[in-house]
């Protein structure tokens, strides 16, 4: 079977796009040890050109093939394009004055190949994928510094992998039927770390952005449920599974903080694991 599909995918321009150059300006002071200021920065918040609608071009093809009567394999192509899209950087000038600029000349890209198998047997389902993909476009994404940020610290904009680009990953899930109705629903995930960039004191960024990475990502989480019926007056019941969820059941280092900053002695340190976790779930079903 040979499947495919193409989208041209149009957003609004946010209210506080157009905005943007009423926003309170900043001044950044830089402060020697004994905390002397020795010099400052004020900038101007400037919006270049015209502001366009963002819009992404997207398409994908898949061919998929039935080797058995319980085995389905599938090769599949994913491409989407982004244009037009607000980034914000900094223009430093002279006279300690400078700009924060906001334009609407940014873009970004993911392409993704994707290897699926799909086996069947009895009352049970395995699925494994292998996916190989490229995240890249700009990097100071305007969302990225205002919102939930109080203070952000703007640098220069440049293009690089984005902070979501893992270029390979291995997932495997399954639904597995048990003795006693228990319903066993394990997924394991391996990938490539996430990009980062390195800096210095100052939040300037050294050498090119986003050239290295966690480390690799692996989890295995366990889902088991089993089907319960709840009165619910009369001849009604409610359908419902009851059970819990193990994530990184194996207690795999999954660090979400790395320190970036060069001078650091904990420089390149990685924390805040995402430990293993136990949850109890209680799901109705309709």
């Amino acid at each position: 079977m040979l499947r495919g599909g193409v989208g041209e995918f149009y957003d609004r321009v946010p209210l506080m796009i157009p905005s943007f150059q009423w926003f309170p300006e900043r001044t950044v002071f830089i402060l020697n040890p004994a905390g002397q200021v020795t010099s400052s920065t004020a900038y101007t918040n400037r919006i270049i050109g015209d502001l366009r609608n963002p819009r992404s071009t997207a398409w994908n093809l898949a061919i998929s093939q039935k080797v058995s009567s319980g085995l389905l394999l599938q090769v599949g192509y994913e491409q989407r394009n982004t244009v037009n899209d607000f980034v914000v950087s900094r223009v430093d000038g002279t006279a300690g004055t400078g700009l924060l600029t906001l334009s609407n000349n940014g873009g970004q890209s993911y392409k993704e190949l994707q290897v699926t198998g799909r086996y069947q047997f009895h009352k049970h389902f395995l699925t494994a994928s292998y996916v190989h993909s490229k995240a890249y476009g700009d990097l100071n994404d305007f969302f990225q510094f205002f919102g939930n940020v109080a203070k952000p610290v703007i640098q220069t904009n440049e293009e690089g992998r984005l902070s979501f680009d893992a270029p390979n990953r291995f997932l495997l899930s399954g639904d597995l039927q048990g003795p006693w109705k228990l319903l066993f629903a394990p997924v394991f995930d391996l990938h490539t770390g996430f990009p980062y960039s390195v800096q210095n004191e100052y939040r300037e960024y050294v050498g090119p952005r986003n050239t290295r990475r966690y480390p690799e990502f692996s989890s295995f989480d366990l889902q088991v449920s089993r089907p319960v019926s709840i009165p619910a007056g009369g001849d009604r019941r409610i359908r419902a599974r009851v059970g819990f969820a193990a994530f990184n059941l194996f207690n795999h280092f999954n660090p979400r903080d790395v320190q970036t900053i060069e001078e650091s002695s904990r420089f390149g340190g990685f924390s805040n694991n995402a430990w293993r976790e136990f949850r109890g779930k209680f799901t109705v079903e309709f």
